[in-house]
């Protein structure tokens, strides 16, 4: 939540291309490097926060308010708010069905 307080300020500063594209550079770099905190549960838990922080921006963009008509943008945040919830459906449902029987290791 902090983290979405500065962000606001750093899309005025340095526009939402340059916002975005870091935001999702850092990420990508902490997803490559997430499997090697395999044996530290702790550093696992590091990792993931940093996610959460570093994708603060893209959850949190103005875009819709920027190309999206006034009269749309109702539906537009609802497309939004239902392609979340079918992102984490699938994610829950189907995809974690798949990983069931994989080890911790």
């Amino acid at each position: 939540m902090i983290t979405t307080f500065f962000v606001s300020y750093v899309f005025d500063l340095f526009g939402r291309r340059y916002t975005l594209f870091f935001s999702y550079v850092l990420t990508a770099f902490i997803f490559l490097g997430t499997p090697y905190t395999s044996p530290n549960y702790y550093m696992l838990a590091i990792a993931r926060c940093l996610i959460g922080v570093t994708m603060a921006a893209p959850t949190s963009h103005p875009l819709i308010n920027d190309y999206v008509r006034k009269s749309s943008r109702g539906k537009a945040v609802a497309l939004n708010g239902c392609g979340v919830v079918i992102g984490e459906l699938f994610t829950m449902g189907i995809l974690l069905y798949f990983t069931k029987e994989m080890t911790y290791y």
